[in-house]
Protein backbone atom coordinates (compact mmCIF):
# COMPACT_ATOMS: atom_id res chain seq x y z
CA UNK A 1 0.00 0.00 0.00
CA UNK A 2 1.26 3.75 -0.98
CA UNK A 3 1.45 6.11 1.82
CA UNK A 4 1.40 9.88 0.03
CA UNK A 5 3.25 12.59 2.57
CA UNK A 6 3.66 15.51 1.99
CA UNK A 7 7.45 16.49 1.13
CA UNK A 8 7.64 20.23 1.31
CA UNK A 9 7.21 23.39 -0.19
CA UNK A 10 8.69 24.33 -3.91
CA UNK A 11 11.75 27.01 -2.93
CA UNK A 12 12.35 27.71 -6.31
CA UNK A 13 12.52 26.46 -9.54
CA UNK A 14 15.47 25.70 -12.18
CA UNK A 15 15.60 26.30 -15.82
CA UNK A 16 17.29 22.65 -16.65
CA UNK A 17 14.52 21.18 -15.28
CA UNK A 18 14.85 20.78 -11.53
CA UNK A 19 12.95 22.00 -8.59
CA UNK A 20 13.89 23.15 -5.45
CA UNK A 21 11.77 21.98 -2.40
CA UNK A 22 12.14 22.96 1.19
CA UNK A 23 11.75 19.62 3.29
CA UNK A 24 9.52 19.71 6.30
CA UNK A 25 10.73 16.18 7.37
CA UNK A 26 13.92 14.72 7.66
CA UNK A 27 13.74 10.84 6.32
CA UNK A 28 13.67 11.30 2.67
CA UNK A 29 16.17 9.64 0.33
CA UNK A 30 17.26 10.60 -2.20
CA UNK A 31 15.45 8.45 -5.27
CA UNK A 32 11.85 9.11 -3.65
CA UNK A 33 8.97 9.88 -6.39
CA UNK A 34 7.79 13.74 -5.78
CA UNK A 35 4.24 14.17 -6.29
CA UNK A 36 2.43 17.26 -7.28
CA UNK A 37 -1.54 17.49 -8.18
CA UNK A 38 -1.34 13.89 -8.13
CA UNK A 39 0.99 13.48 -10.69
CA UNK A 40 4.51 12.28 -10.49
CA UNK A 41 6.55 15.14 -11.37
CA UNK A 42 9.80 13.68 -10.61
CA UNK A 43 12.74 11.82 -8.73
CA UNK A 44 14.48 13.27 -5.32
CA UNK A 45 18.00 14.05 -6.82
CA UNK A 46 20.22 15.53 -3.82
CA UNK A 47 19.55 16.34 -0.54
CA UNK A 48 21.03 19.85 0.00
CA UNK A 49 21.68 22.78 2.86
CA UNK A 50 22.23 21.94 6.57
CA UNK A 51 20.26 19.94 8.84
CA UNK A 52 18.16 22.50 10.37
CA UNK A 53 16.62 23.75 7.28
CA UNK A 54 16.89 20.82 4.43
CA UNK A 55 16.12 21.06 0.75
CA UNK A 56 15.52 18.33 -1.86
CA UNK A 57 16.53 18.66 -5.51
CA UNK A 58 14.41 17.41 -7.68
CA UNK A 59 14.82 16.17 -11.10
CA UNK A 60 11.49 16.53 -13.34
CA UNK A 61 10.47 13.49 -15.61
CA UNK A 62 9.42 16.65 -17.73
CA UNK A 63 10.75 19.92 -18.50
CA UNK A 64 7.12 21.36 -19.90
CA UNK A 65 5.39 20.60 -16.25
CA UNK A 66 8.36 23.66 -14.99
CA UNK A 67 5.35 26.04 -16.63
CA UNK A 68 2.55 24.26 -14.67
CA UNK A 69 4.48 24.44 -11.35
CA UNK A 70 4.36 27.42 -8.95
CA UNK A 71 7.25 28.79 -6.43
CA UNK A 72 4.84 27.61 -2.86
CA UNK A 73 2.77 24.83 -4.37
CA UNK A 74 2.86 21.92 -1.96
CA UNK A 75 4.70 18.63 -2.97
CA UNK A 76 3.98 15.35 -1.77
CA UNK A 77 6.28 12.04 -1.81
CA UNK A 78 5.37 8.34 -1.59
CA UNK A 79 6.56 6.78 1.62
CA UNK A 80 8.21 3.74 1.67
CA UNK A 81 9.23 2.18 5.12
CA UNK A 82 12.88 1.38 6.02
CA UNK A 83 13.66 -1.84 5.05
CA UNK A 84 14.32 -4.30 8.08
CA UNK A 85 17.65 -5.30 8.42
CA UNK A 86 18.54 -9.06 10.05
CA UNK A 87 21.16 -10.96 10.45
CA UNK A 88 19.43 -13.28 7.45
CA UNK A 89 20.66 -16.95 7.99
CA UNK A 90 23.66 -17.79 10.20
CA UNK A 91 25.58 -20.42 8.18
CA UNK A 92 28.67 -22.24 9.54
CA UNK A 93 31.47 -20.16 8.93
CA UNK A 94 33.90 -21.90 11.20
CA UNK A 95 33.43 -24.63 9.21
CA UNK A 96 34.20 -22.75 5.81
CA UNK A 97 37.26 -21.03 7.55
CA UNK A 98 38.59 -24.70 8.47
CA UNK A 99 38.40 -26.28 4.98
CA UNK A 100 40.61 -23.62 3.41
CA UNK A 101 43.64 -24.46 1.96
CA UNK A 102 47.38 -22.93 1.64
CA UNK A 103 46.84 -21.56 -2.23
CA UNK A 104 44.42 -19.02 -2.57
CA UNK A 105 42.32 -19.96 0.14
CA UNK A 106 40.37 -22.54 -1.65
CA UNK A 107 39.32 -25.73 0.02
CA UNK A 108 41.81 -28.70 0.33
CA UNK A 109 39.70 -31.04 -1.22
CA UNK A 110 39.82 -28.93 -4.40
CA UNK A 111 43.73 -28.73 -4.19
CA UNK A 112 44.25 -32.48 -3.42
CA UNK A 113 42.32 -33.04 -6.53
CA UNK A 114 44.50 -30.47 -8.94
CA UNK A 115 47.71 -32.27 -6.78
CA UNK A 116 46.30 -35.87 -8.37
CA UNK A 117 45.67 -34.86 -11.78
CA UNK A 118 49.10 -32.98 -12.16
CA UNK A 119 51.22 -36.03 -11.17
CA UNK A 120 48.96 -38.31 -13.35
CA UNK A 121 50.03 -35.79 -16.27
CA UNK A 122 53.63 -36.86 -15.44
CA UNK A 123 53.50 -40.38 -14.98
CA UNK A 124 53.90 -40.52 -11.64
CA UNK A 125 50.93 -42.17 -9.24
CA UNK A 126 48.44 -40.18 -7.38
CA UNK A 127 49.59 -43.21 -4.33
CA UNK A 128 52.89 -42.96 -2.54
Amino acid sequence: MKRIRRLGIIHSLVKSGYVVVKLEGKNIRTGTKAIWNKKEIGIVNDLIGNIESPYALIKLVNRNMLSDLQVGDEVYYVYQPPKKRGRGKRRGRRDELRNRGGKGGLPRRILSHRGRNSMQKHGRSHKR
